[in-house]
C-alpha cells in the first residue's frame, strides 16, 4: 500500500535523495531483546532480559551475533543509541520491578570494554552524536565528549553532529497547525527533524524543514501516524494505525509513505507482520518490531541492493 503525503507542491521533499523504495531482506533479530537504535554498519543497540530480572545493554551485528555490555554485572542496564563509530550511550539503574524506562539512573558512554565512563550526575541518556555528545533526560542534560556535564532548560531525544537538538517553537507550531502538542523524535544533519503533533482525536506525523512543518500520514479522525527516525537523506520511519485495523510499519521516501509488509523478501511460508519501524540508517536499513506467526519479535530490514555489499 502506498500512501500518498499531501503538502503543498513547492515543497514536496526536494529535501531527500532521489531513490525510490525497494524490496527488504528480512533478518530476524535475537528473542527476548529490546533493540531501539542502529547505526550505518548496521549494528543494533538495546537490552536483552525481562524488566523484573535486571535486562542487560547488549549489541547486535550480523558477523558478531548477540553480545551483552558485561560492565553491569549487578544493576540493570539499557542502551539507548549508538553512532557511526560505534559508541554506545544507554543508562543503569536499580531494577526492583518498577516500569520501563525508569524515573531515575546514570548514564554511560561505552567506547569498548575497557573504556566506559559513567556520567558525573544522575540522568537518562537517549542519543549519542558522532561527536560522543550525549543528551538525556530526568533531568534534561547535555553531556559533551569533553565530559562537561550541563542541564539545560527543556527536553531533547536527539542530537546531530553539530550540536542541534529535538528542540522547536512549540507555541508557534501549536498556533500554525491547530495541534494541543507537538512531540519531536530525530534530528539529522541537516538540521530537519521529525515527530508527532497530538490533536484532540488523533496524532500525526511530521517533519520540519527549514522551519516549515509538513505532515505525513492519514489525517482523517481515528487514525494515527508516528514518525520515529530519520536518516541524513530525510527518509523517516514510524508507525500508521488505521481504526480497527492495527498498525503498519511505514517509511517515507521522497514524499510517499509505504506500507513496509508490502515490501519483504525471503519470508517464506512464515506469516511475518511489521508493526512498527523504529530507525533507519544511512544505508537505508530499518529496525522494525512485528510479529512472526502471532508471536513478537524485531528485525533488520536490508534494502535488496545493499545486502551484499
Amino acid at each position: 500500500m502506498k500512501i500518498t503525503l499531501k503538502i503543498f507542491l513547492l515543497v514536496v521533499f526536494v529535501i531527500g535523495n532521489l531513490n525510490a523504495i525497494e524490496k527488504y531482506v528480512v533478518t530476524e533479530l535475537p528473542q527476548n531483546a529490546n533493540f531501539v537504535a542502529l547505526n550505518s554498519a548496521g549494528q543494533v543497540v538495546g537490552s536483552i532480559g525481562n524488566i523484573l530480572d535486571k535486562p542487560k545493554a547488549c549489541i547486535w551485528d550480523k558477523n558478531n551475533g548477540l553480545k551483552t555490555l558485561d560492565n553491569f554485572q549487578e544493576v540493570a542496564s539499557h542502551a539507548t543509541d549508538i553512532n557511526e563509530k560505534g559508541d554506545i550511550t544507554g543508562f543503569v539503574w536499580t531494577s526492583n520491578g518498577r516500569s520501563f524506562p525508569p524515573k531515575e539512573g546514570w548514564s554511560f558512554r561505552w567506547k569498548k570494554e575497557e573504556d566506559l565512563t559513567f556520567s558525573p550526575s544522575a540522568g537518562l541518556a537517549l542519543a549519542i552524536n558522532n561527536v560522543g555528545d550525549i543528551i538525556g533526560r530526568s533531568p534534561p542534560f547535555l553531556w559533551k565528549n569533553d565530559e562537561t556535564f550541563n542541564l539545560i532548560d527543556h527536553e531533547a531525544k536527539d542530537i546531530n553532529d553539530q550540536g542541534q537538538v529535538t528542540h522547536c517553537n512549540t507555541d508557534q507550531i501549536l498556533t500554525t497547525t491547530g495541534a494541543i502538542n507537538v512531540s519531536l523524535t530525530a534530528i539529522n544533519s541537516r538540521g530537519n527533524m521529525t515527530g508527532q503533533l497530538q490533536f484532540k482525536d488523533r496524532y500525526q506525523a511530521i517533519v520540519i524543514v527549514k522551519q516549515r512543518v509538513l505532515r505525513l500520514g492519514p489525517s482523517n479522525s481515528g487514525s494515527y501516524s508516528y514518525a520515529a527516525g530519520l536518516n541524513d537523506y530525510d527518509h523517516i520511519v514510524g508507525t500508521i494505525h488505521y481504526y480497527k485495523q492495527g498498525n503498519s510499519a511505514i517509511v517515507w521516501i521522497n514524499g510517499e509513505g509505504y506500507d513496509l509488509n508490502d515490501w519483504l523478501l525471503n519470508i517464506s511460508e512464515k506469516k511475518i507482520v511489521m508493526n512498527a519501524a523504529l530507525s533507519i540508517n544511512n544505508i537505508g536499513q530499518i529496525l522494525a518490531s512485528g510479529s512472526i506467526n502471532g508471536k513478537f519479535c524485531m528485525f533488520l530490514l536490508t534494502p535488496e541492493s545493499q545486502v551484499n555489499k
